[in-house]
C-alpha cells in the first residue's frame, strides 16, 4: 500500500533543555490537510528518567514538555515523530481548559486521533517520557474522514427491516439483540462509508467494542473490557472447530424470518485489531447460526467460501503481517493497516475481503438467524463484521420487473412472452384491460393481442403484493412514430449541399419509441425500407435539397416492422419564411369564421395585427397570441395572415379585409345603430325592431358579458372590461349581427 510523506522540511525548532510549564506551551502548527507542512522540534534534558504518568487519572507533570494548539476541526491528529538517535516511551496527555484549571480528556493513542474537539477552543498536550533526553518533533494534521458508525440513529428492529433488508414486503418477527457495551454507545449500529474507499456504503456493524470506535482512520488498539460473558451458540461452533477457550464482549442481533425465494444471501466483511499481532492464537470470530424452524437443523454461514471453516483472525490472515504464524486462506484477506496510515477506512488494523453468506431455503418455511460476533480468550483488541446495507435478500415481490421477450410490438397472427421473473413461489393473478384472465397462475405468459397486460405478485402470510403493468402495441400503431421530424440545418452562405449525421437522427428516433429496443435503418426510397434493403450509411451528402429520406422501424424479437419519412433540409442561417398568398379582399357570410378564409401557405395563423417578428423554432421573440379559427368573421374586419415553414414562421403576414354580404335576415336590423365606438363605458344600441339580446365576445371567442334586452334600445355597461377589440352580438327576431369595437 503506498504511504503519504506526513513531514516536511518546514520545522520549528524549541531546543528545550529544561522543561517548560503549562503556561509556556510551545504552539504545534495545525495543518490544512494530511501532510506535515509545519512541525515543531523539542528536546527533554532530565537529570534521570521519570517515571510515565498514568492516563487515569491524568495529572500534570514537573518533568514534562508542554504544548498548545486551536482546534480548527472537530477531529484532528496528532503526528509525533522521534527524532534519530532517541528510544523512548513517550506518552501524550490531552486537556483541555485553562491551565489553572485543566480539564484531562485522555492519552492520545499511537496514531494520534483527537475526537470531537470544539472548534475554535485552545487545548493543551503534555509529553513525559521514561528516558533523559530524547528529542521529537510534532505536528497536528488533518485526518479524512473514515467510516462512521453509530448506536442509536436506527433501534434494533429498524436495522433488520429498515437497513439489512430493506424491503417492506418481507416476513420478519421476533427481533431481539444484546450488546456488551451500553445501548447509547453499543457494540450493535449502522455504519455509512462517509466518502471512505470502504467496499460497502452503508449497513449494518456488529462490534466486540463501542461501534462509535470503528471509524477510521486507525486511532490505536480499541479494546471493551466488559463481563458480557460467554456466547453459548458462538462457542458451540467454535470449539467444534478447535477454539476451545472462552469468549467475550459479544454483540448479536437475532430474528425470525420467512422467505420467499429458495436462495438467500448478504454481503459481509470482518476486521480486527488482533491482526498483526495476535493473529495466530487469539481467534476473534463470529457466526450467522440459520435455524429452519420446521426441521430444527442450524447452520452457521459465516464460512469461508466453498468449506464448513468459521471465519475468524485465526483461519484467515497472512504472515506478511505476523511472523510467528504461517498464513491461512491469506486469498480472503485484504487490506493492514498501518497506524501511520491517515488514509485507512477503519479504526482496525485488517479486514478481509467481502464474502457473501448463503443458504438454500424452502420458501414459505419458518427461519431464525442469528448474528453474534465476540473477543476469544481475553477482553481486548476489538473486532467487528460488517454486513451491507440492502443485501439479506429473502426474497420480495419488489424485486420483480415485467418483460416482453419479443418486444412490446405485437406482430399481426404473432406473440410475445411476459415474463415477471420471480419464482414460483410467489402466486401470480394476469389482468388484460382490467379483466382477470382465467386459469393463468404461472410467472409467465404469452400476450396474443395488443392491451394493457398487469400481473399482480403476491406471498402467502404476506400483506404485501404489488402489480406490474405493461402494454403492448400493434403493428404500426403508437409508441412506434410514423410521422417524424424534419432534419434542418442552417449554415452561411449556403448552397444547399450538407454532410448529415444520420446515426444521430437515427439515435433520436429510437429514443422517442417507447416500445423496447426497435431496429432503425434509414433509406433513399419506400421500397428499400420497406424490404431493408439499401441501408443509409451514418454520414450522408444530400442529393437534392430538401430531400425526403425513409424510415424502417422494425421489431428485432418479433420481425413485423412500420415506415415512415422525413425530410433534410439545408438553409441559408440568414433564411427568412415569405408571407402567405392570397386575395386582400373576400367576401363571406354571417357566421363565417377565420377557417373559412383562402389563402396559399403552410401551418397557417391568423392574428389581429400587422406586427412582425414572427416565432419560429430559432428565435420566439413574438408573444402575440394567434386567434383561434373558429373565430366569427366581422364585416370590414382585416386579419392578418402568417406562415410556418421548417418551423420558421414568416415575419410578415399578408393581410385580409372581409365583408358580409346581406343575408335573408339582414331586415330585422333595419336602421341599426351603435355609438360610440371607440367606446369607454357605456355602449348605447338602438333598432327598428326589438334587440332581443347582447354579448360580448373576445377575441379567444370567449363570451365575457351577456345581457338579454327585449326593447329596440340598449346599453351595455363596458366599465369592468379590459382594454383591447370585442365583438359584439346582437340577436333581433331570430337573426345576429356582429360588430368589432374598441373599449378603450
Amino acid at each position: 500500500m503506498k504511504k503519504l510523506l506526513l513531514f516536511s522540511t518546514f520545522l520549528f525548532a524549541a531546543n528545550i533543555f529544561a522543561q517548560n510549564t503549562c503556561e509556556d506551551a510551545l504552539n504545534i502548527p495545525v495543518n490544512d490537510g494530511i501532510i506535515c507542512d509545519s512541525s515543531v522540534e523539542a528536546s527533554f534534558n532530565l537529570s534521570s528518567p521519570p517515571t510515565i504518568e498514568a492516563c487515569n487519572p491524568l495529572t500534570p507533570s514537573n518533568a514534562a514538555i508542554w504544548f498548545e494548539f486551536t482546534a480548527t476541526h472537530t477531529r484532528l491528529k496528532l503526528n509525533l515523530q522521534q527524532l534519530p538517535g532517541t528510544s523512548a516511551n513517550i506518552a501524550a496527555h490531552l486537556f483541555s481548559g485553562n491551565c489553572d484549571n485543566l480539564d484531562a480528556i485522555g492519552c492520545l493513542s499511537s496514531s494520534g486521533i483527537m475526537n470531537n474537539l470544539i472548534v475554535g477552543e485552545p487545548y493543551k498536550i503534555e509529553l513525559t517520557t521514561n528516558v533523559t533526553t530524547p528529542s521529537v518533533s510534532l505536528c497536528i494534521i488533518v485526518p479524512p474522514s473514515g467510516v462512521t458508525a453509530n448506536a442509536t440513529d436506527y433501534t434494533p428492529e429498524e436495522l433488520v427491516t429498515d437497513v439489512l433488508i430493506n424491503s417492506s414486503c418481507v416476513i420478519v418477527s421476533n427481533i431481539t439483540y444484546s450488546t456488551g457495551p451500553t445501548d447509547t454507545d453499543g457494540g450493535l449500529g449502522s455504519f455509512t462509508s462517509n466518502g471512505a474507499d470502504f467496499i460497502f456504503d452503508e449497513g449494518i456493524v456488529l462490534s466486540t467494542g463501542k461501534v462509535s470506535n470503528v471509524q477510521g482512520p486507525d486511532n490505536g488498539i480499541t479494546s471493551q473490557d466488559t463481563e458480557s460473558g460467554n456466547d453459548a451458540d458462538l462457542a458451540e461452533i467454535m470449539n467444534m472447530n478447535g477454539l476451545n477457550g472462552d469468549f467475550f464482549n459479544s454483540t448479536s442481533l437475532e430474528f425470525d424470518f420467512v422467505p420467499m425465494i429458495e436462495e438467500i444471501s448478504f454481503d459481509f466483511l470482518f476486521a480486527s485489531n488482533e491482526y498483526g499481532i495476535f493473529q495466530c492464537i487469539y481467534g476473534d470470530a463470529f457466526a450467522f447460526i440459520l435455524t429452519d424452524l420446521t426441521t430444527g437443523v442450524s447452520t452457521n454461514l459465516a464460512v469461508i467460501p466453498g468449506t464448513a471453516v468459521p471465519v475468524s483472525v485465526v483461519t484467515i490472515r497472512n504472515s506478511q503481517y505476523n511472523t510467528n504464524c504461517a498464513s491461512a486462506n491469506a486469498a480472503y484477506f485484504d487490506n493492514f493497516y498501518e497506524s501511520s496510515d491517515p488514509t485507512a477506512p477503519v479504526n482496525f488494523n485488517g479486514t478481509t475481503v467481502p464474502m457473501t453468506a448463503y443458504s438454500e431455503v424452502v420458501p414459505g418455511n419458518a427461519y431464525h438467524i442469528k448474528l453474534v460476533i465476540a473477543d476469544y480468550m481475553d477482553k481486548v483488541m476489538d473486532s467487528a463484521v460488517f454486513i451491507e446495507a440492502g443485501s439479506f435478500n429473502i426474497g420480495s415481490p419488489e424485486s420483480g420487473e415485467l418483460t416482453a421477450e419479443n418486444g412490446t410490438i405485437l406482430c399481426e397472427g404473432g406473440s410475445t412472452m411476459l415474463n415477471i421473473n420471480l419464482p414460483d413461489s410467489f402466486t401470480f393473478t394476469w389482468y388484460l384491460n382490467g379483466e382477470l384472465i382465467p386459469g393463468e397462475t404461472s410467472s409467465t405468459y404469452y400476450a396474443i393481442q395488443a392491451g394493457e397486460y398487469t400481473v399482480n405478485v403476491a406471498f402467502e402470510g404476506s400483506a404485501c403484493s404489488l402489480d406490474y403493468t405493461i402494454n403492448i402495441f400493434e403493428e404500426g400503431t403508437e409508441p412506434i412514430p410514423v410521422i417524424i421530424s424534419d432534419y434542418i440545418i442552417f449554415e452561411p452562405e449556403s448552397d444547399g449541399v450538407f454532410t448529415f449525421n444520420l446515426d444521430s437522427k437515427r439515435q433520436q428516433i429510437i429514443n422517442s419509441i417507447n416500445a423496447g429496443e426497435p431496429l432503425v435503418t434509414l433509406h433513399n426510397t419506400q421500397d428499400d425500407a420497406m424490404n431493408g434493403t439499401n441501408a443509409l450509411p451514418g454520414i450522408y451528402n444530400n442529393t437534392t435539397n430538401p430531400e425526403t429520406l425513409f424510415v424502417r422501424i422494425e421489431n428485432p424479437q418479433a420481425g413485423c416492422f412500420t415506415t415512415g419519412s422525413f425530410q433534410i433540409v439545408v438553409l441559408d442561417e440568414n433564411y427568412t419564411t415569405p408571407a402567405p398568398q392570397g386575395d386582400e379582399s373576400q367576401s363571406f357570410e354571417e357566421g363565417d369564421t377565420l377557417a373559412d378564409i383562402e389563402v396559399e401557405g403552410e401551418n397557417i395563423q391568423w392574428y389581429a395585427n400587422d406586427a412582425t417578428g414572427g416565432r419560429s423554432t430559432q428565435d420566439n421573440t413574438d408573444d402575440e397570441e394567434p386567434l383561434p379559427l373558429n373565430t366569427l368573421l366581422v364585416d370590414g374586419t382585416t386579419y392578418y395572415a402568417s406562415q410556418t415553414v421548417w418551423g420558421i414562421e414568416s415575419e410578415e403576414r399578408l393581410a385580409v379585409t372581409v365583408y358580409l354580404s346581406m343575408s335573408a335576415d339582414e331586415h330585422a336590423f333595419t336602421g341599426f345603430k351603435m355609438y360610440p365606438n371607440p367606446v369607454k363605458d357605456m355602449l348605447y344600441l338602438q333598432n327598428n325592431t326589438t334587440i332581443e339580446s347582447i354579448s360580448v365576445i373576445n377575441l379567444l371567442g370567449q363570451e365575457v358579458l351577456s345581457q338579454a334586452n327585449n326593447k329596440e334600445i340598449a346599453t351595455v355597461n363596458l366599465q369592468d372590461l379590459a382594454n383591447g377589440i370585442y365583438l359584439v352580438k346582437v340577436k333581433a327576431q331570430q337573426s345576429e349581427k356582429i360588430i368589432k369595437i374598441i373599449k378603450e
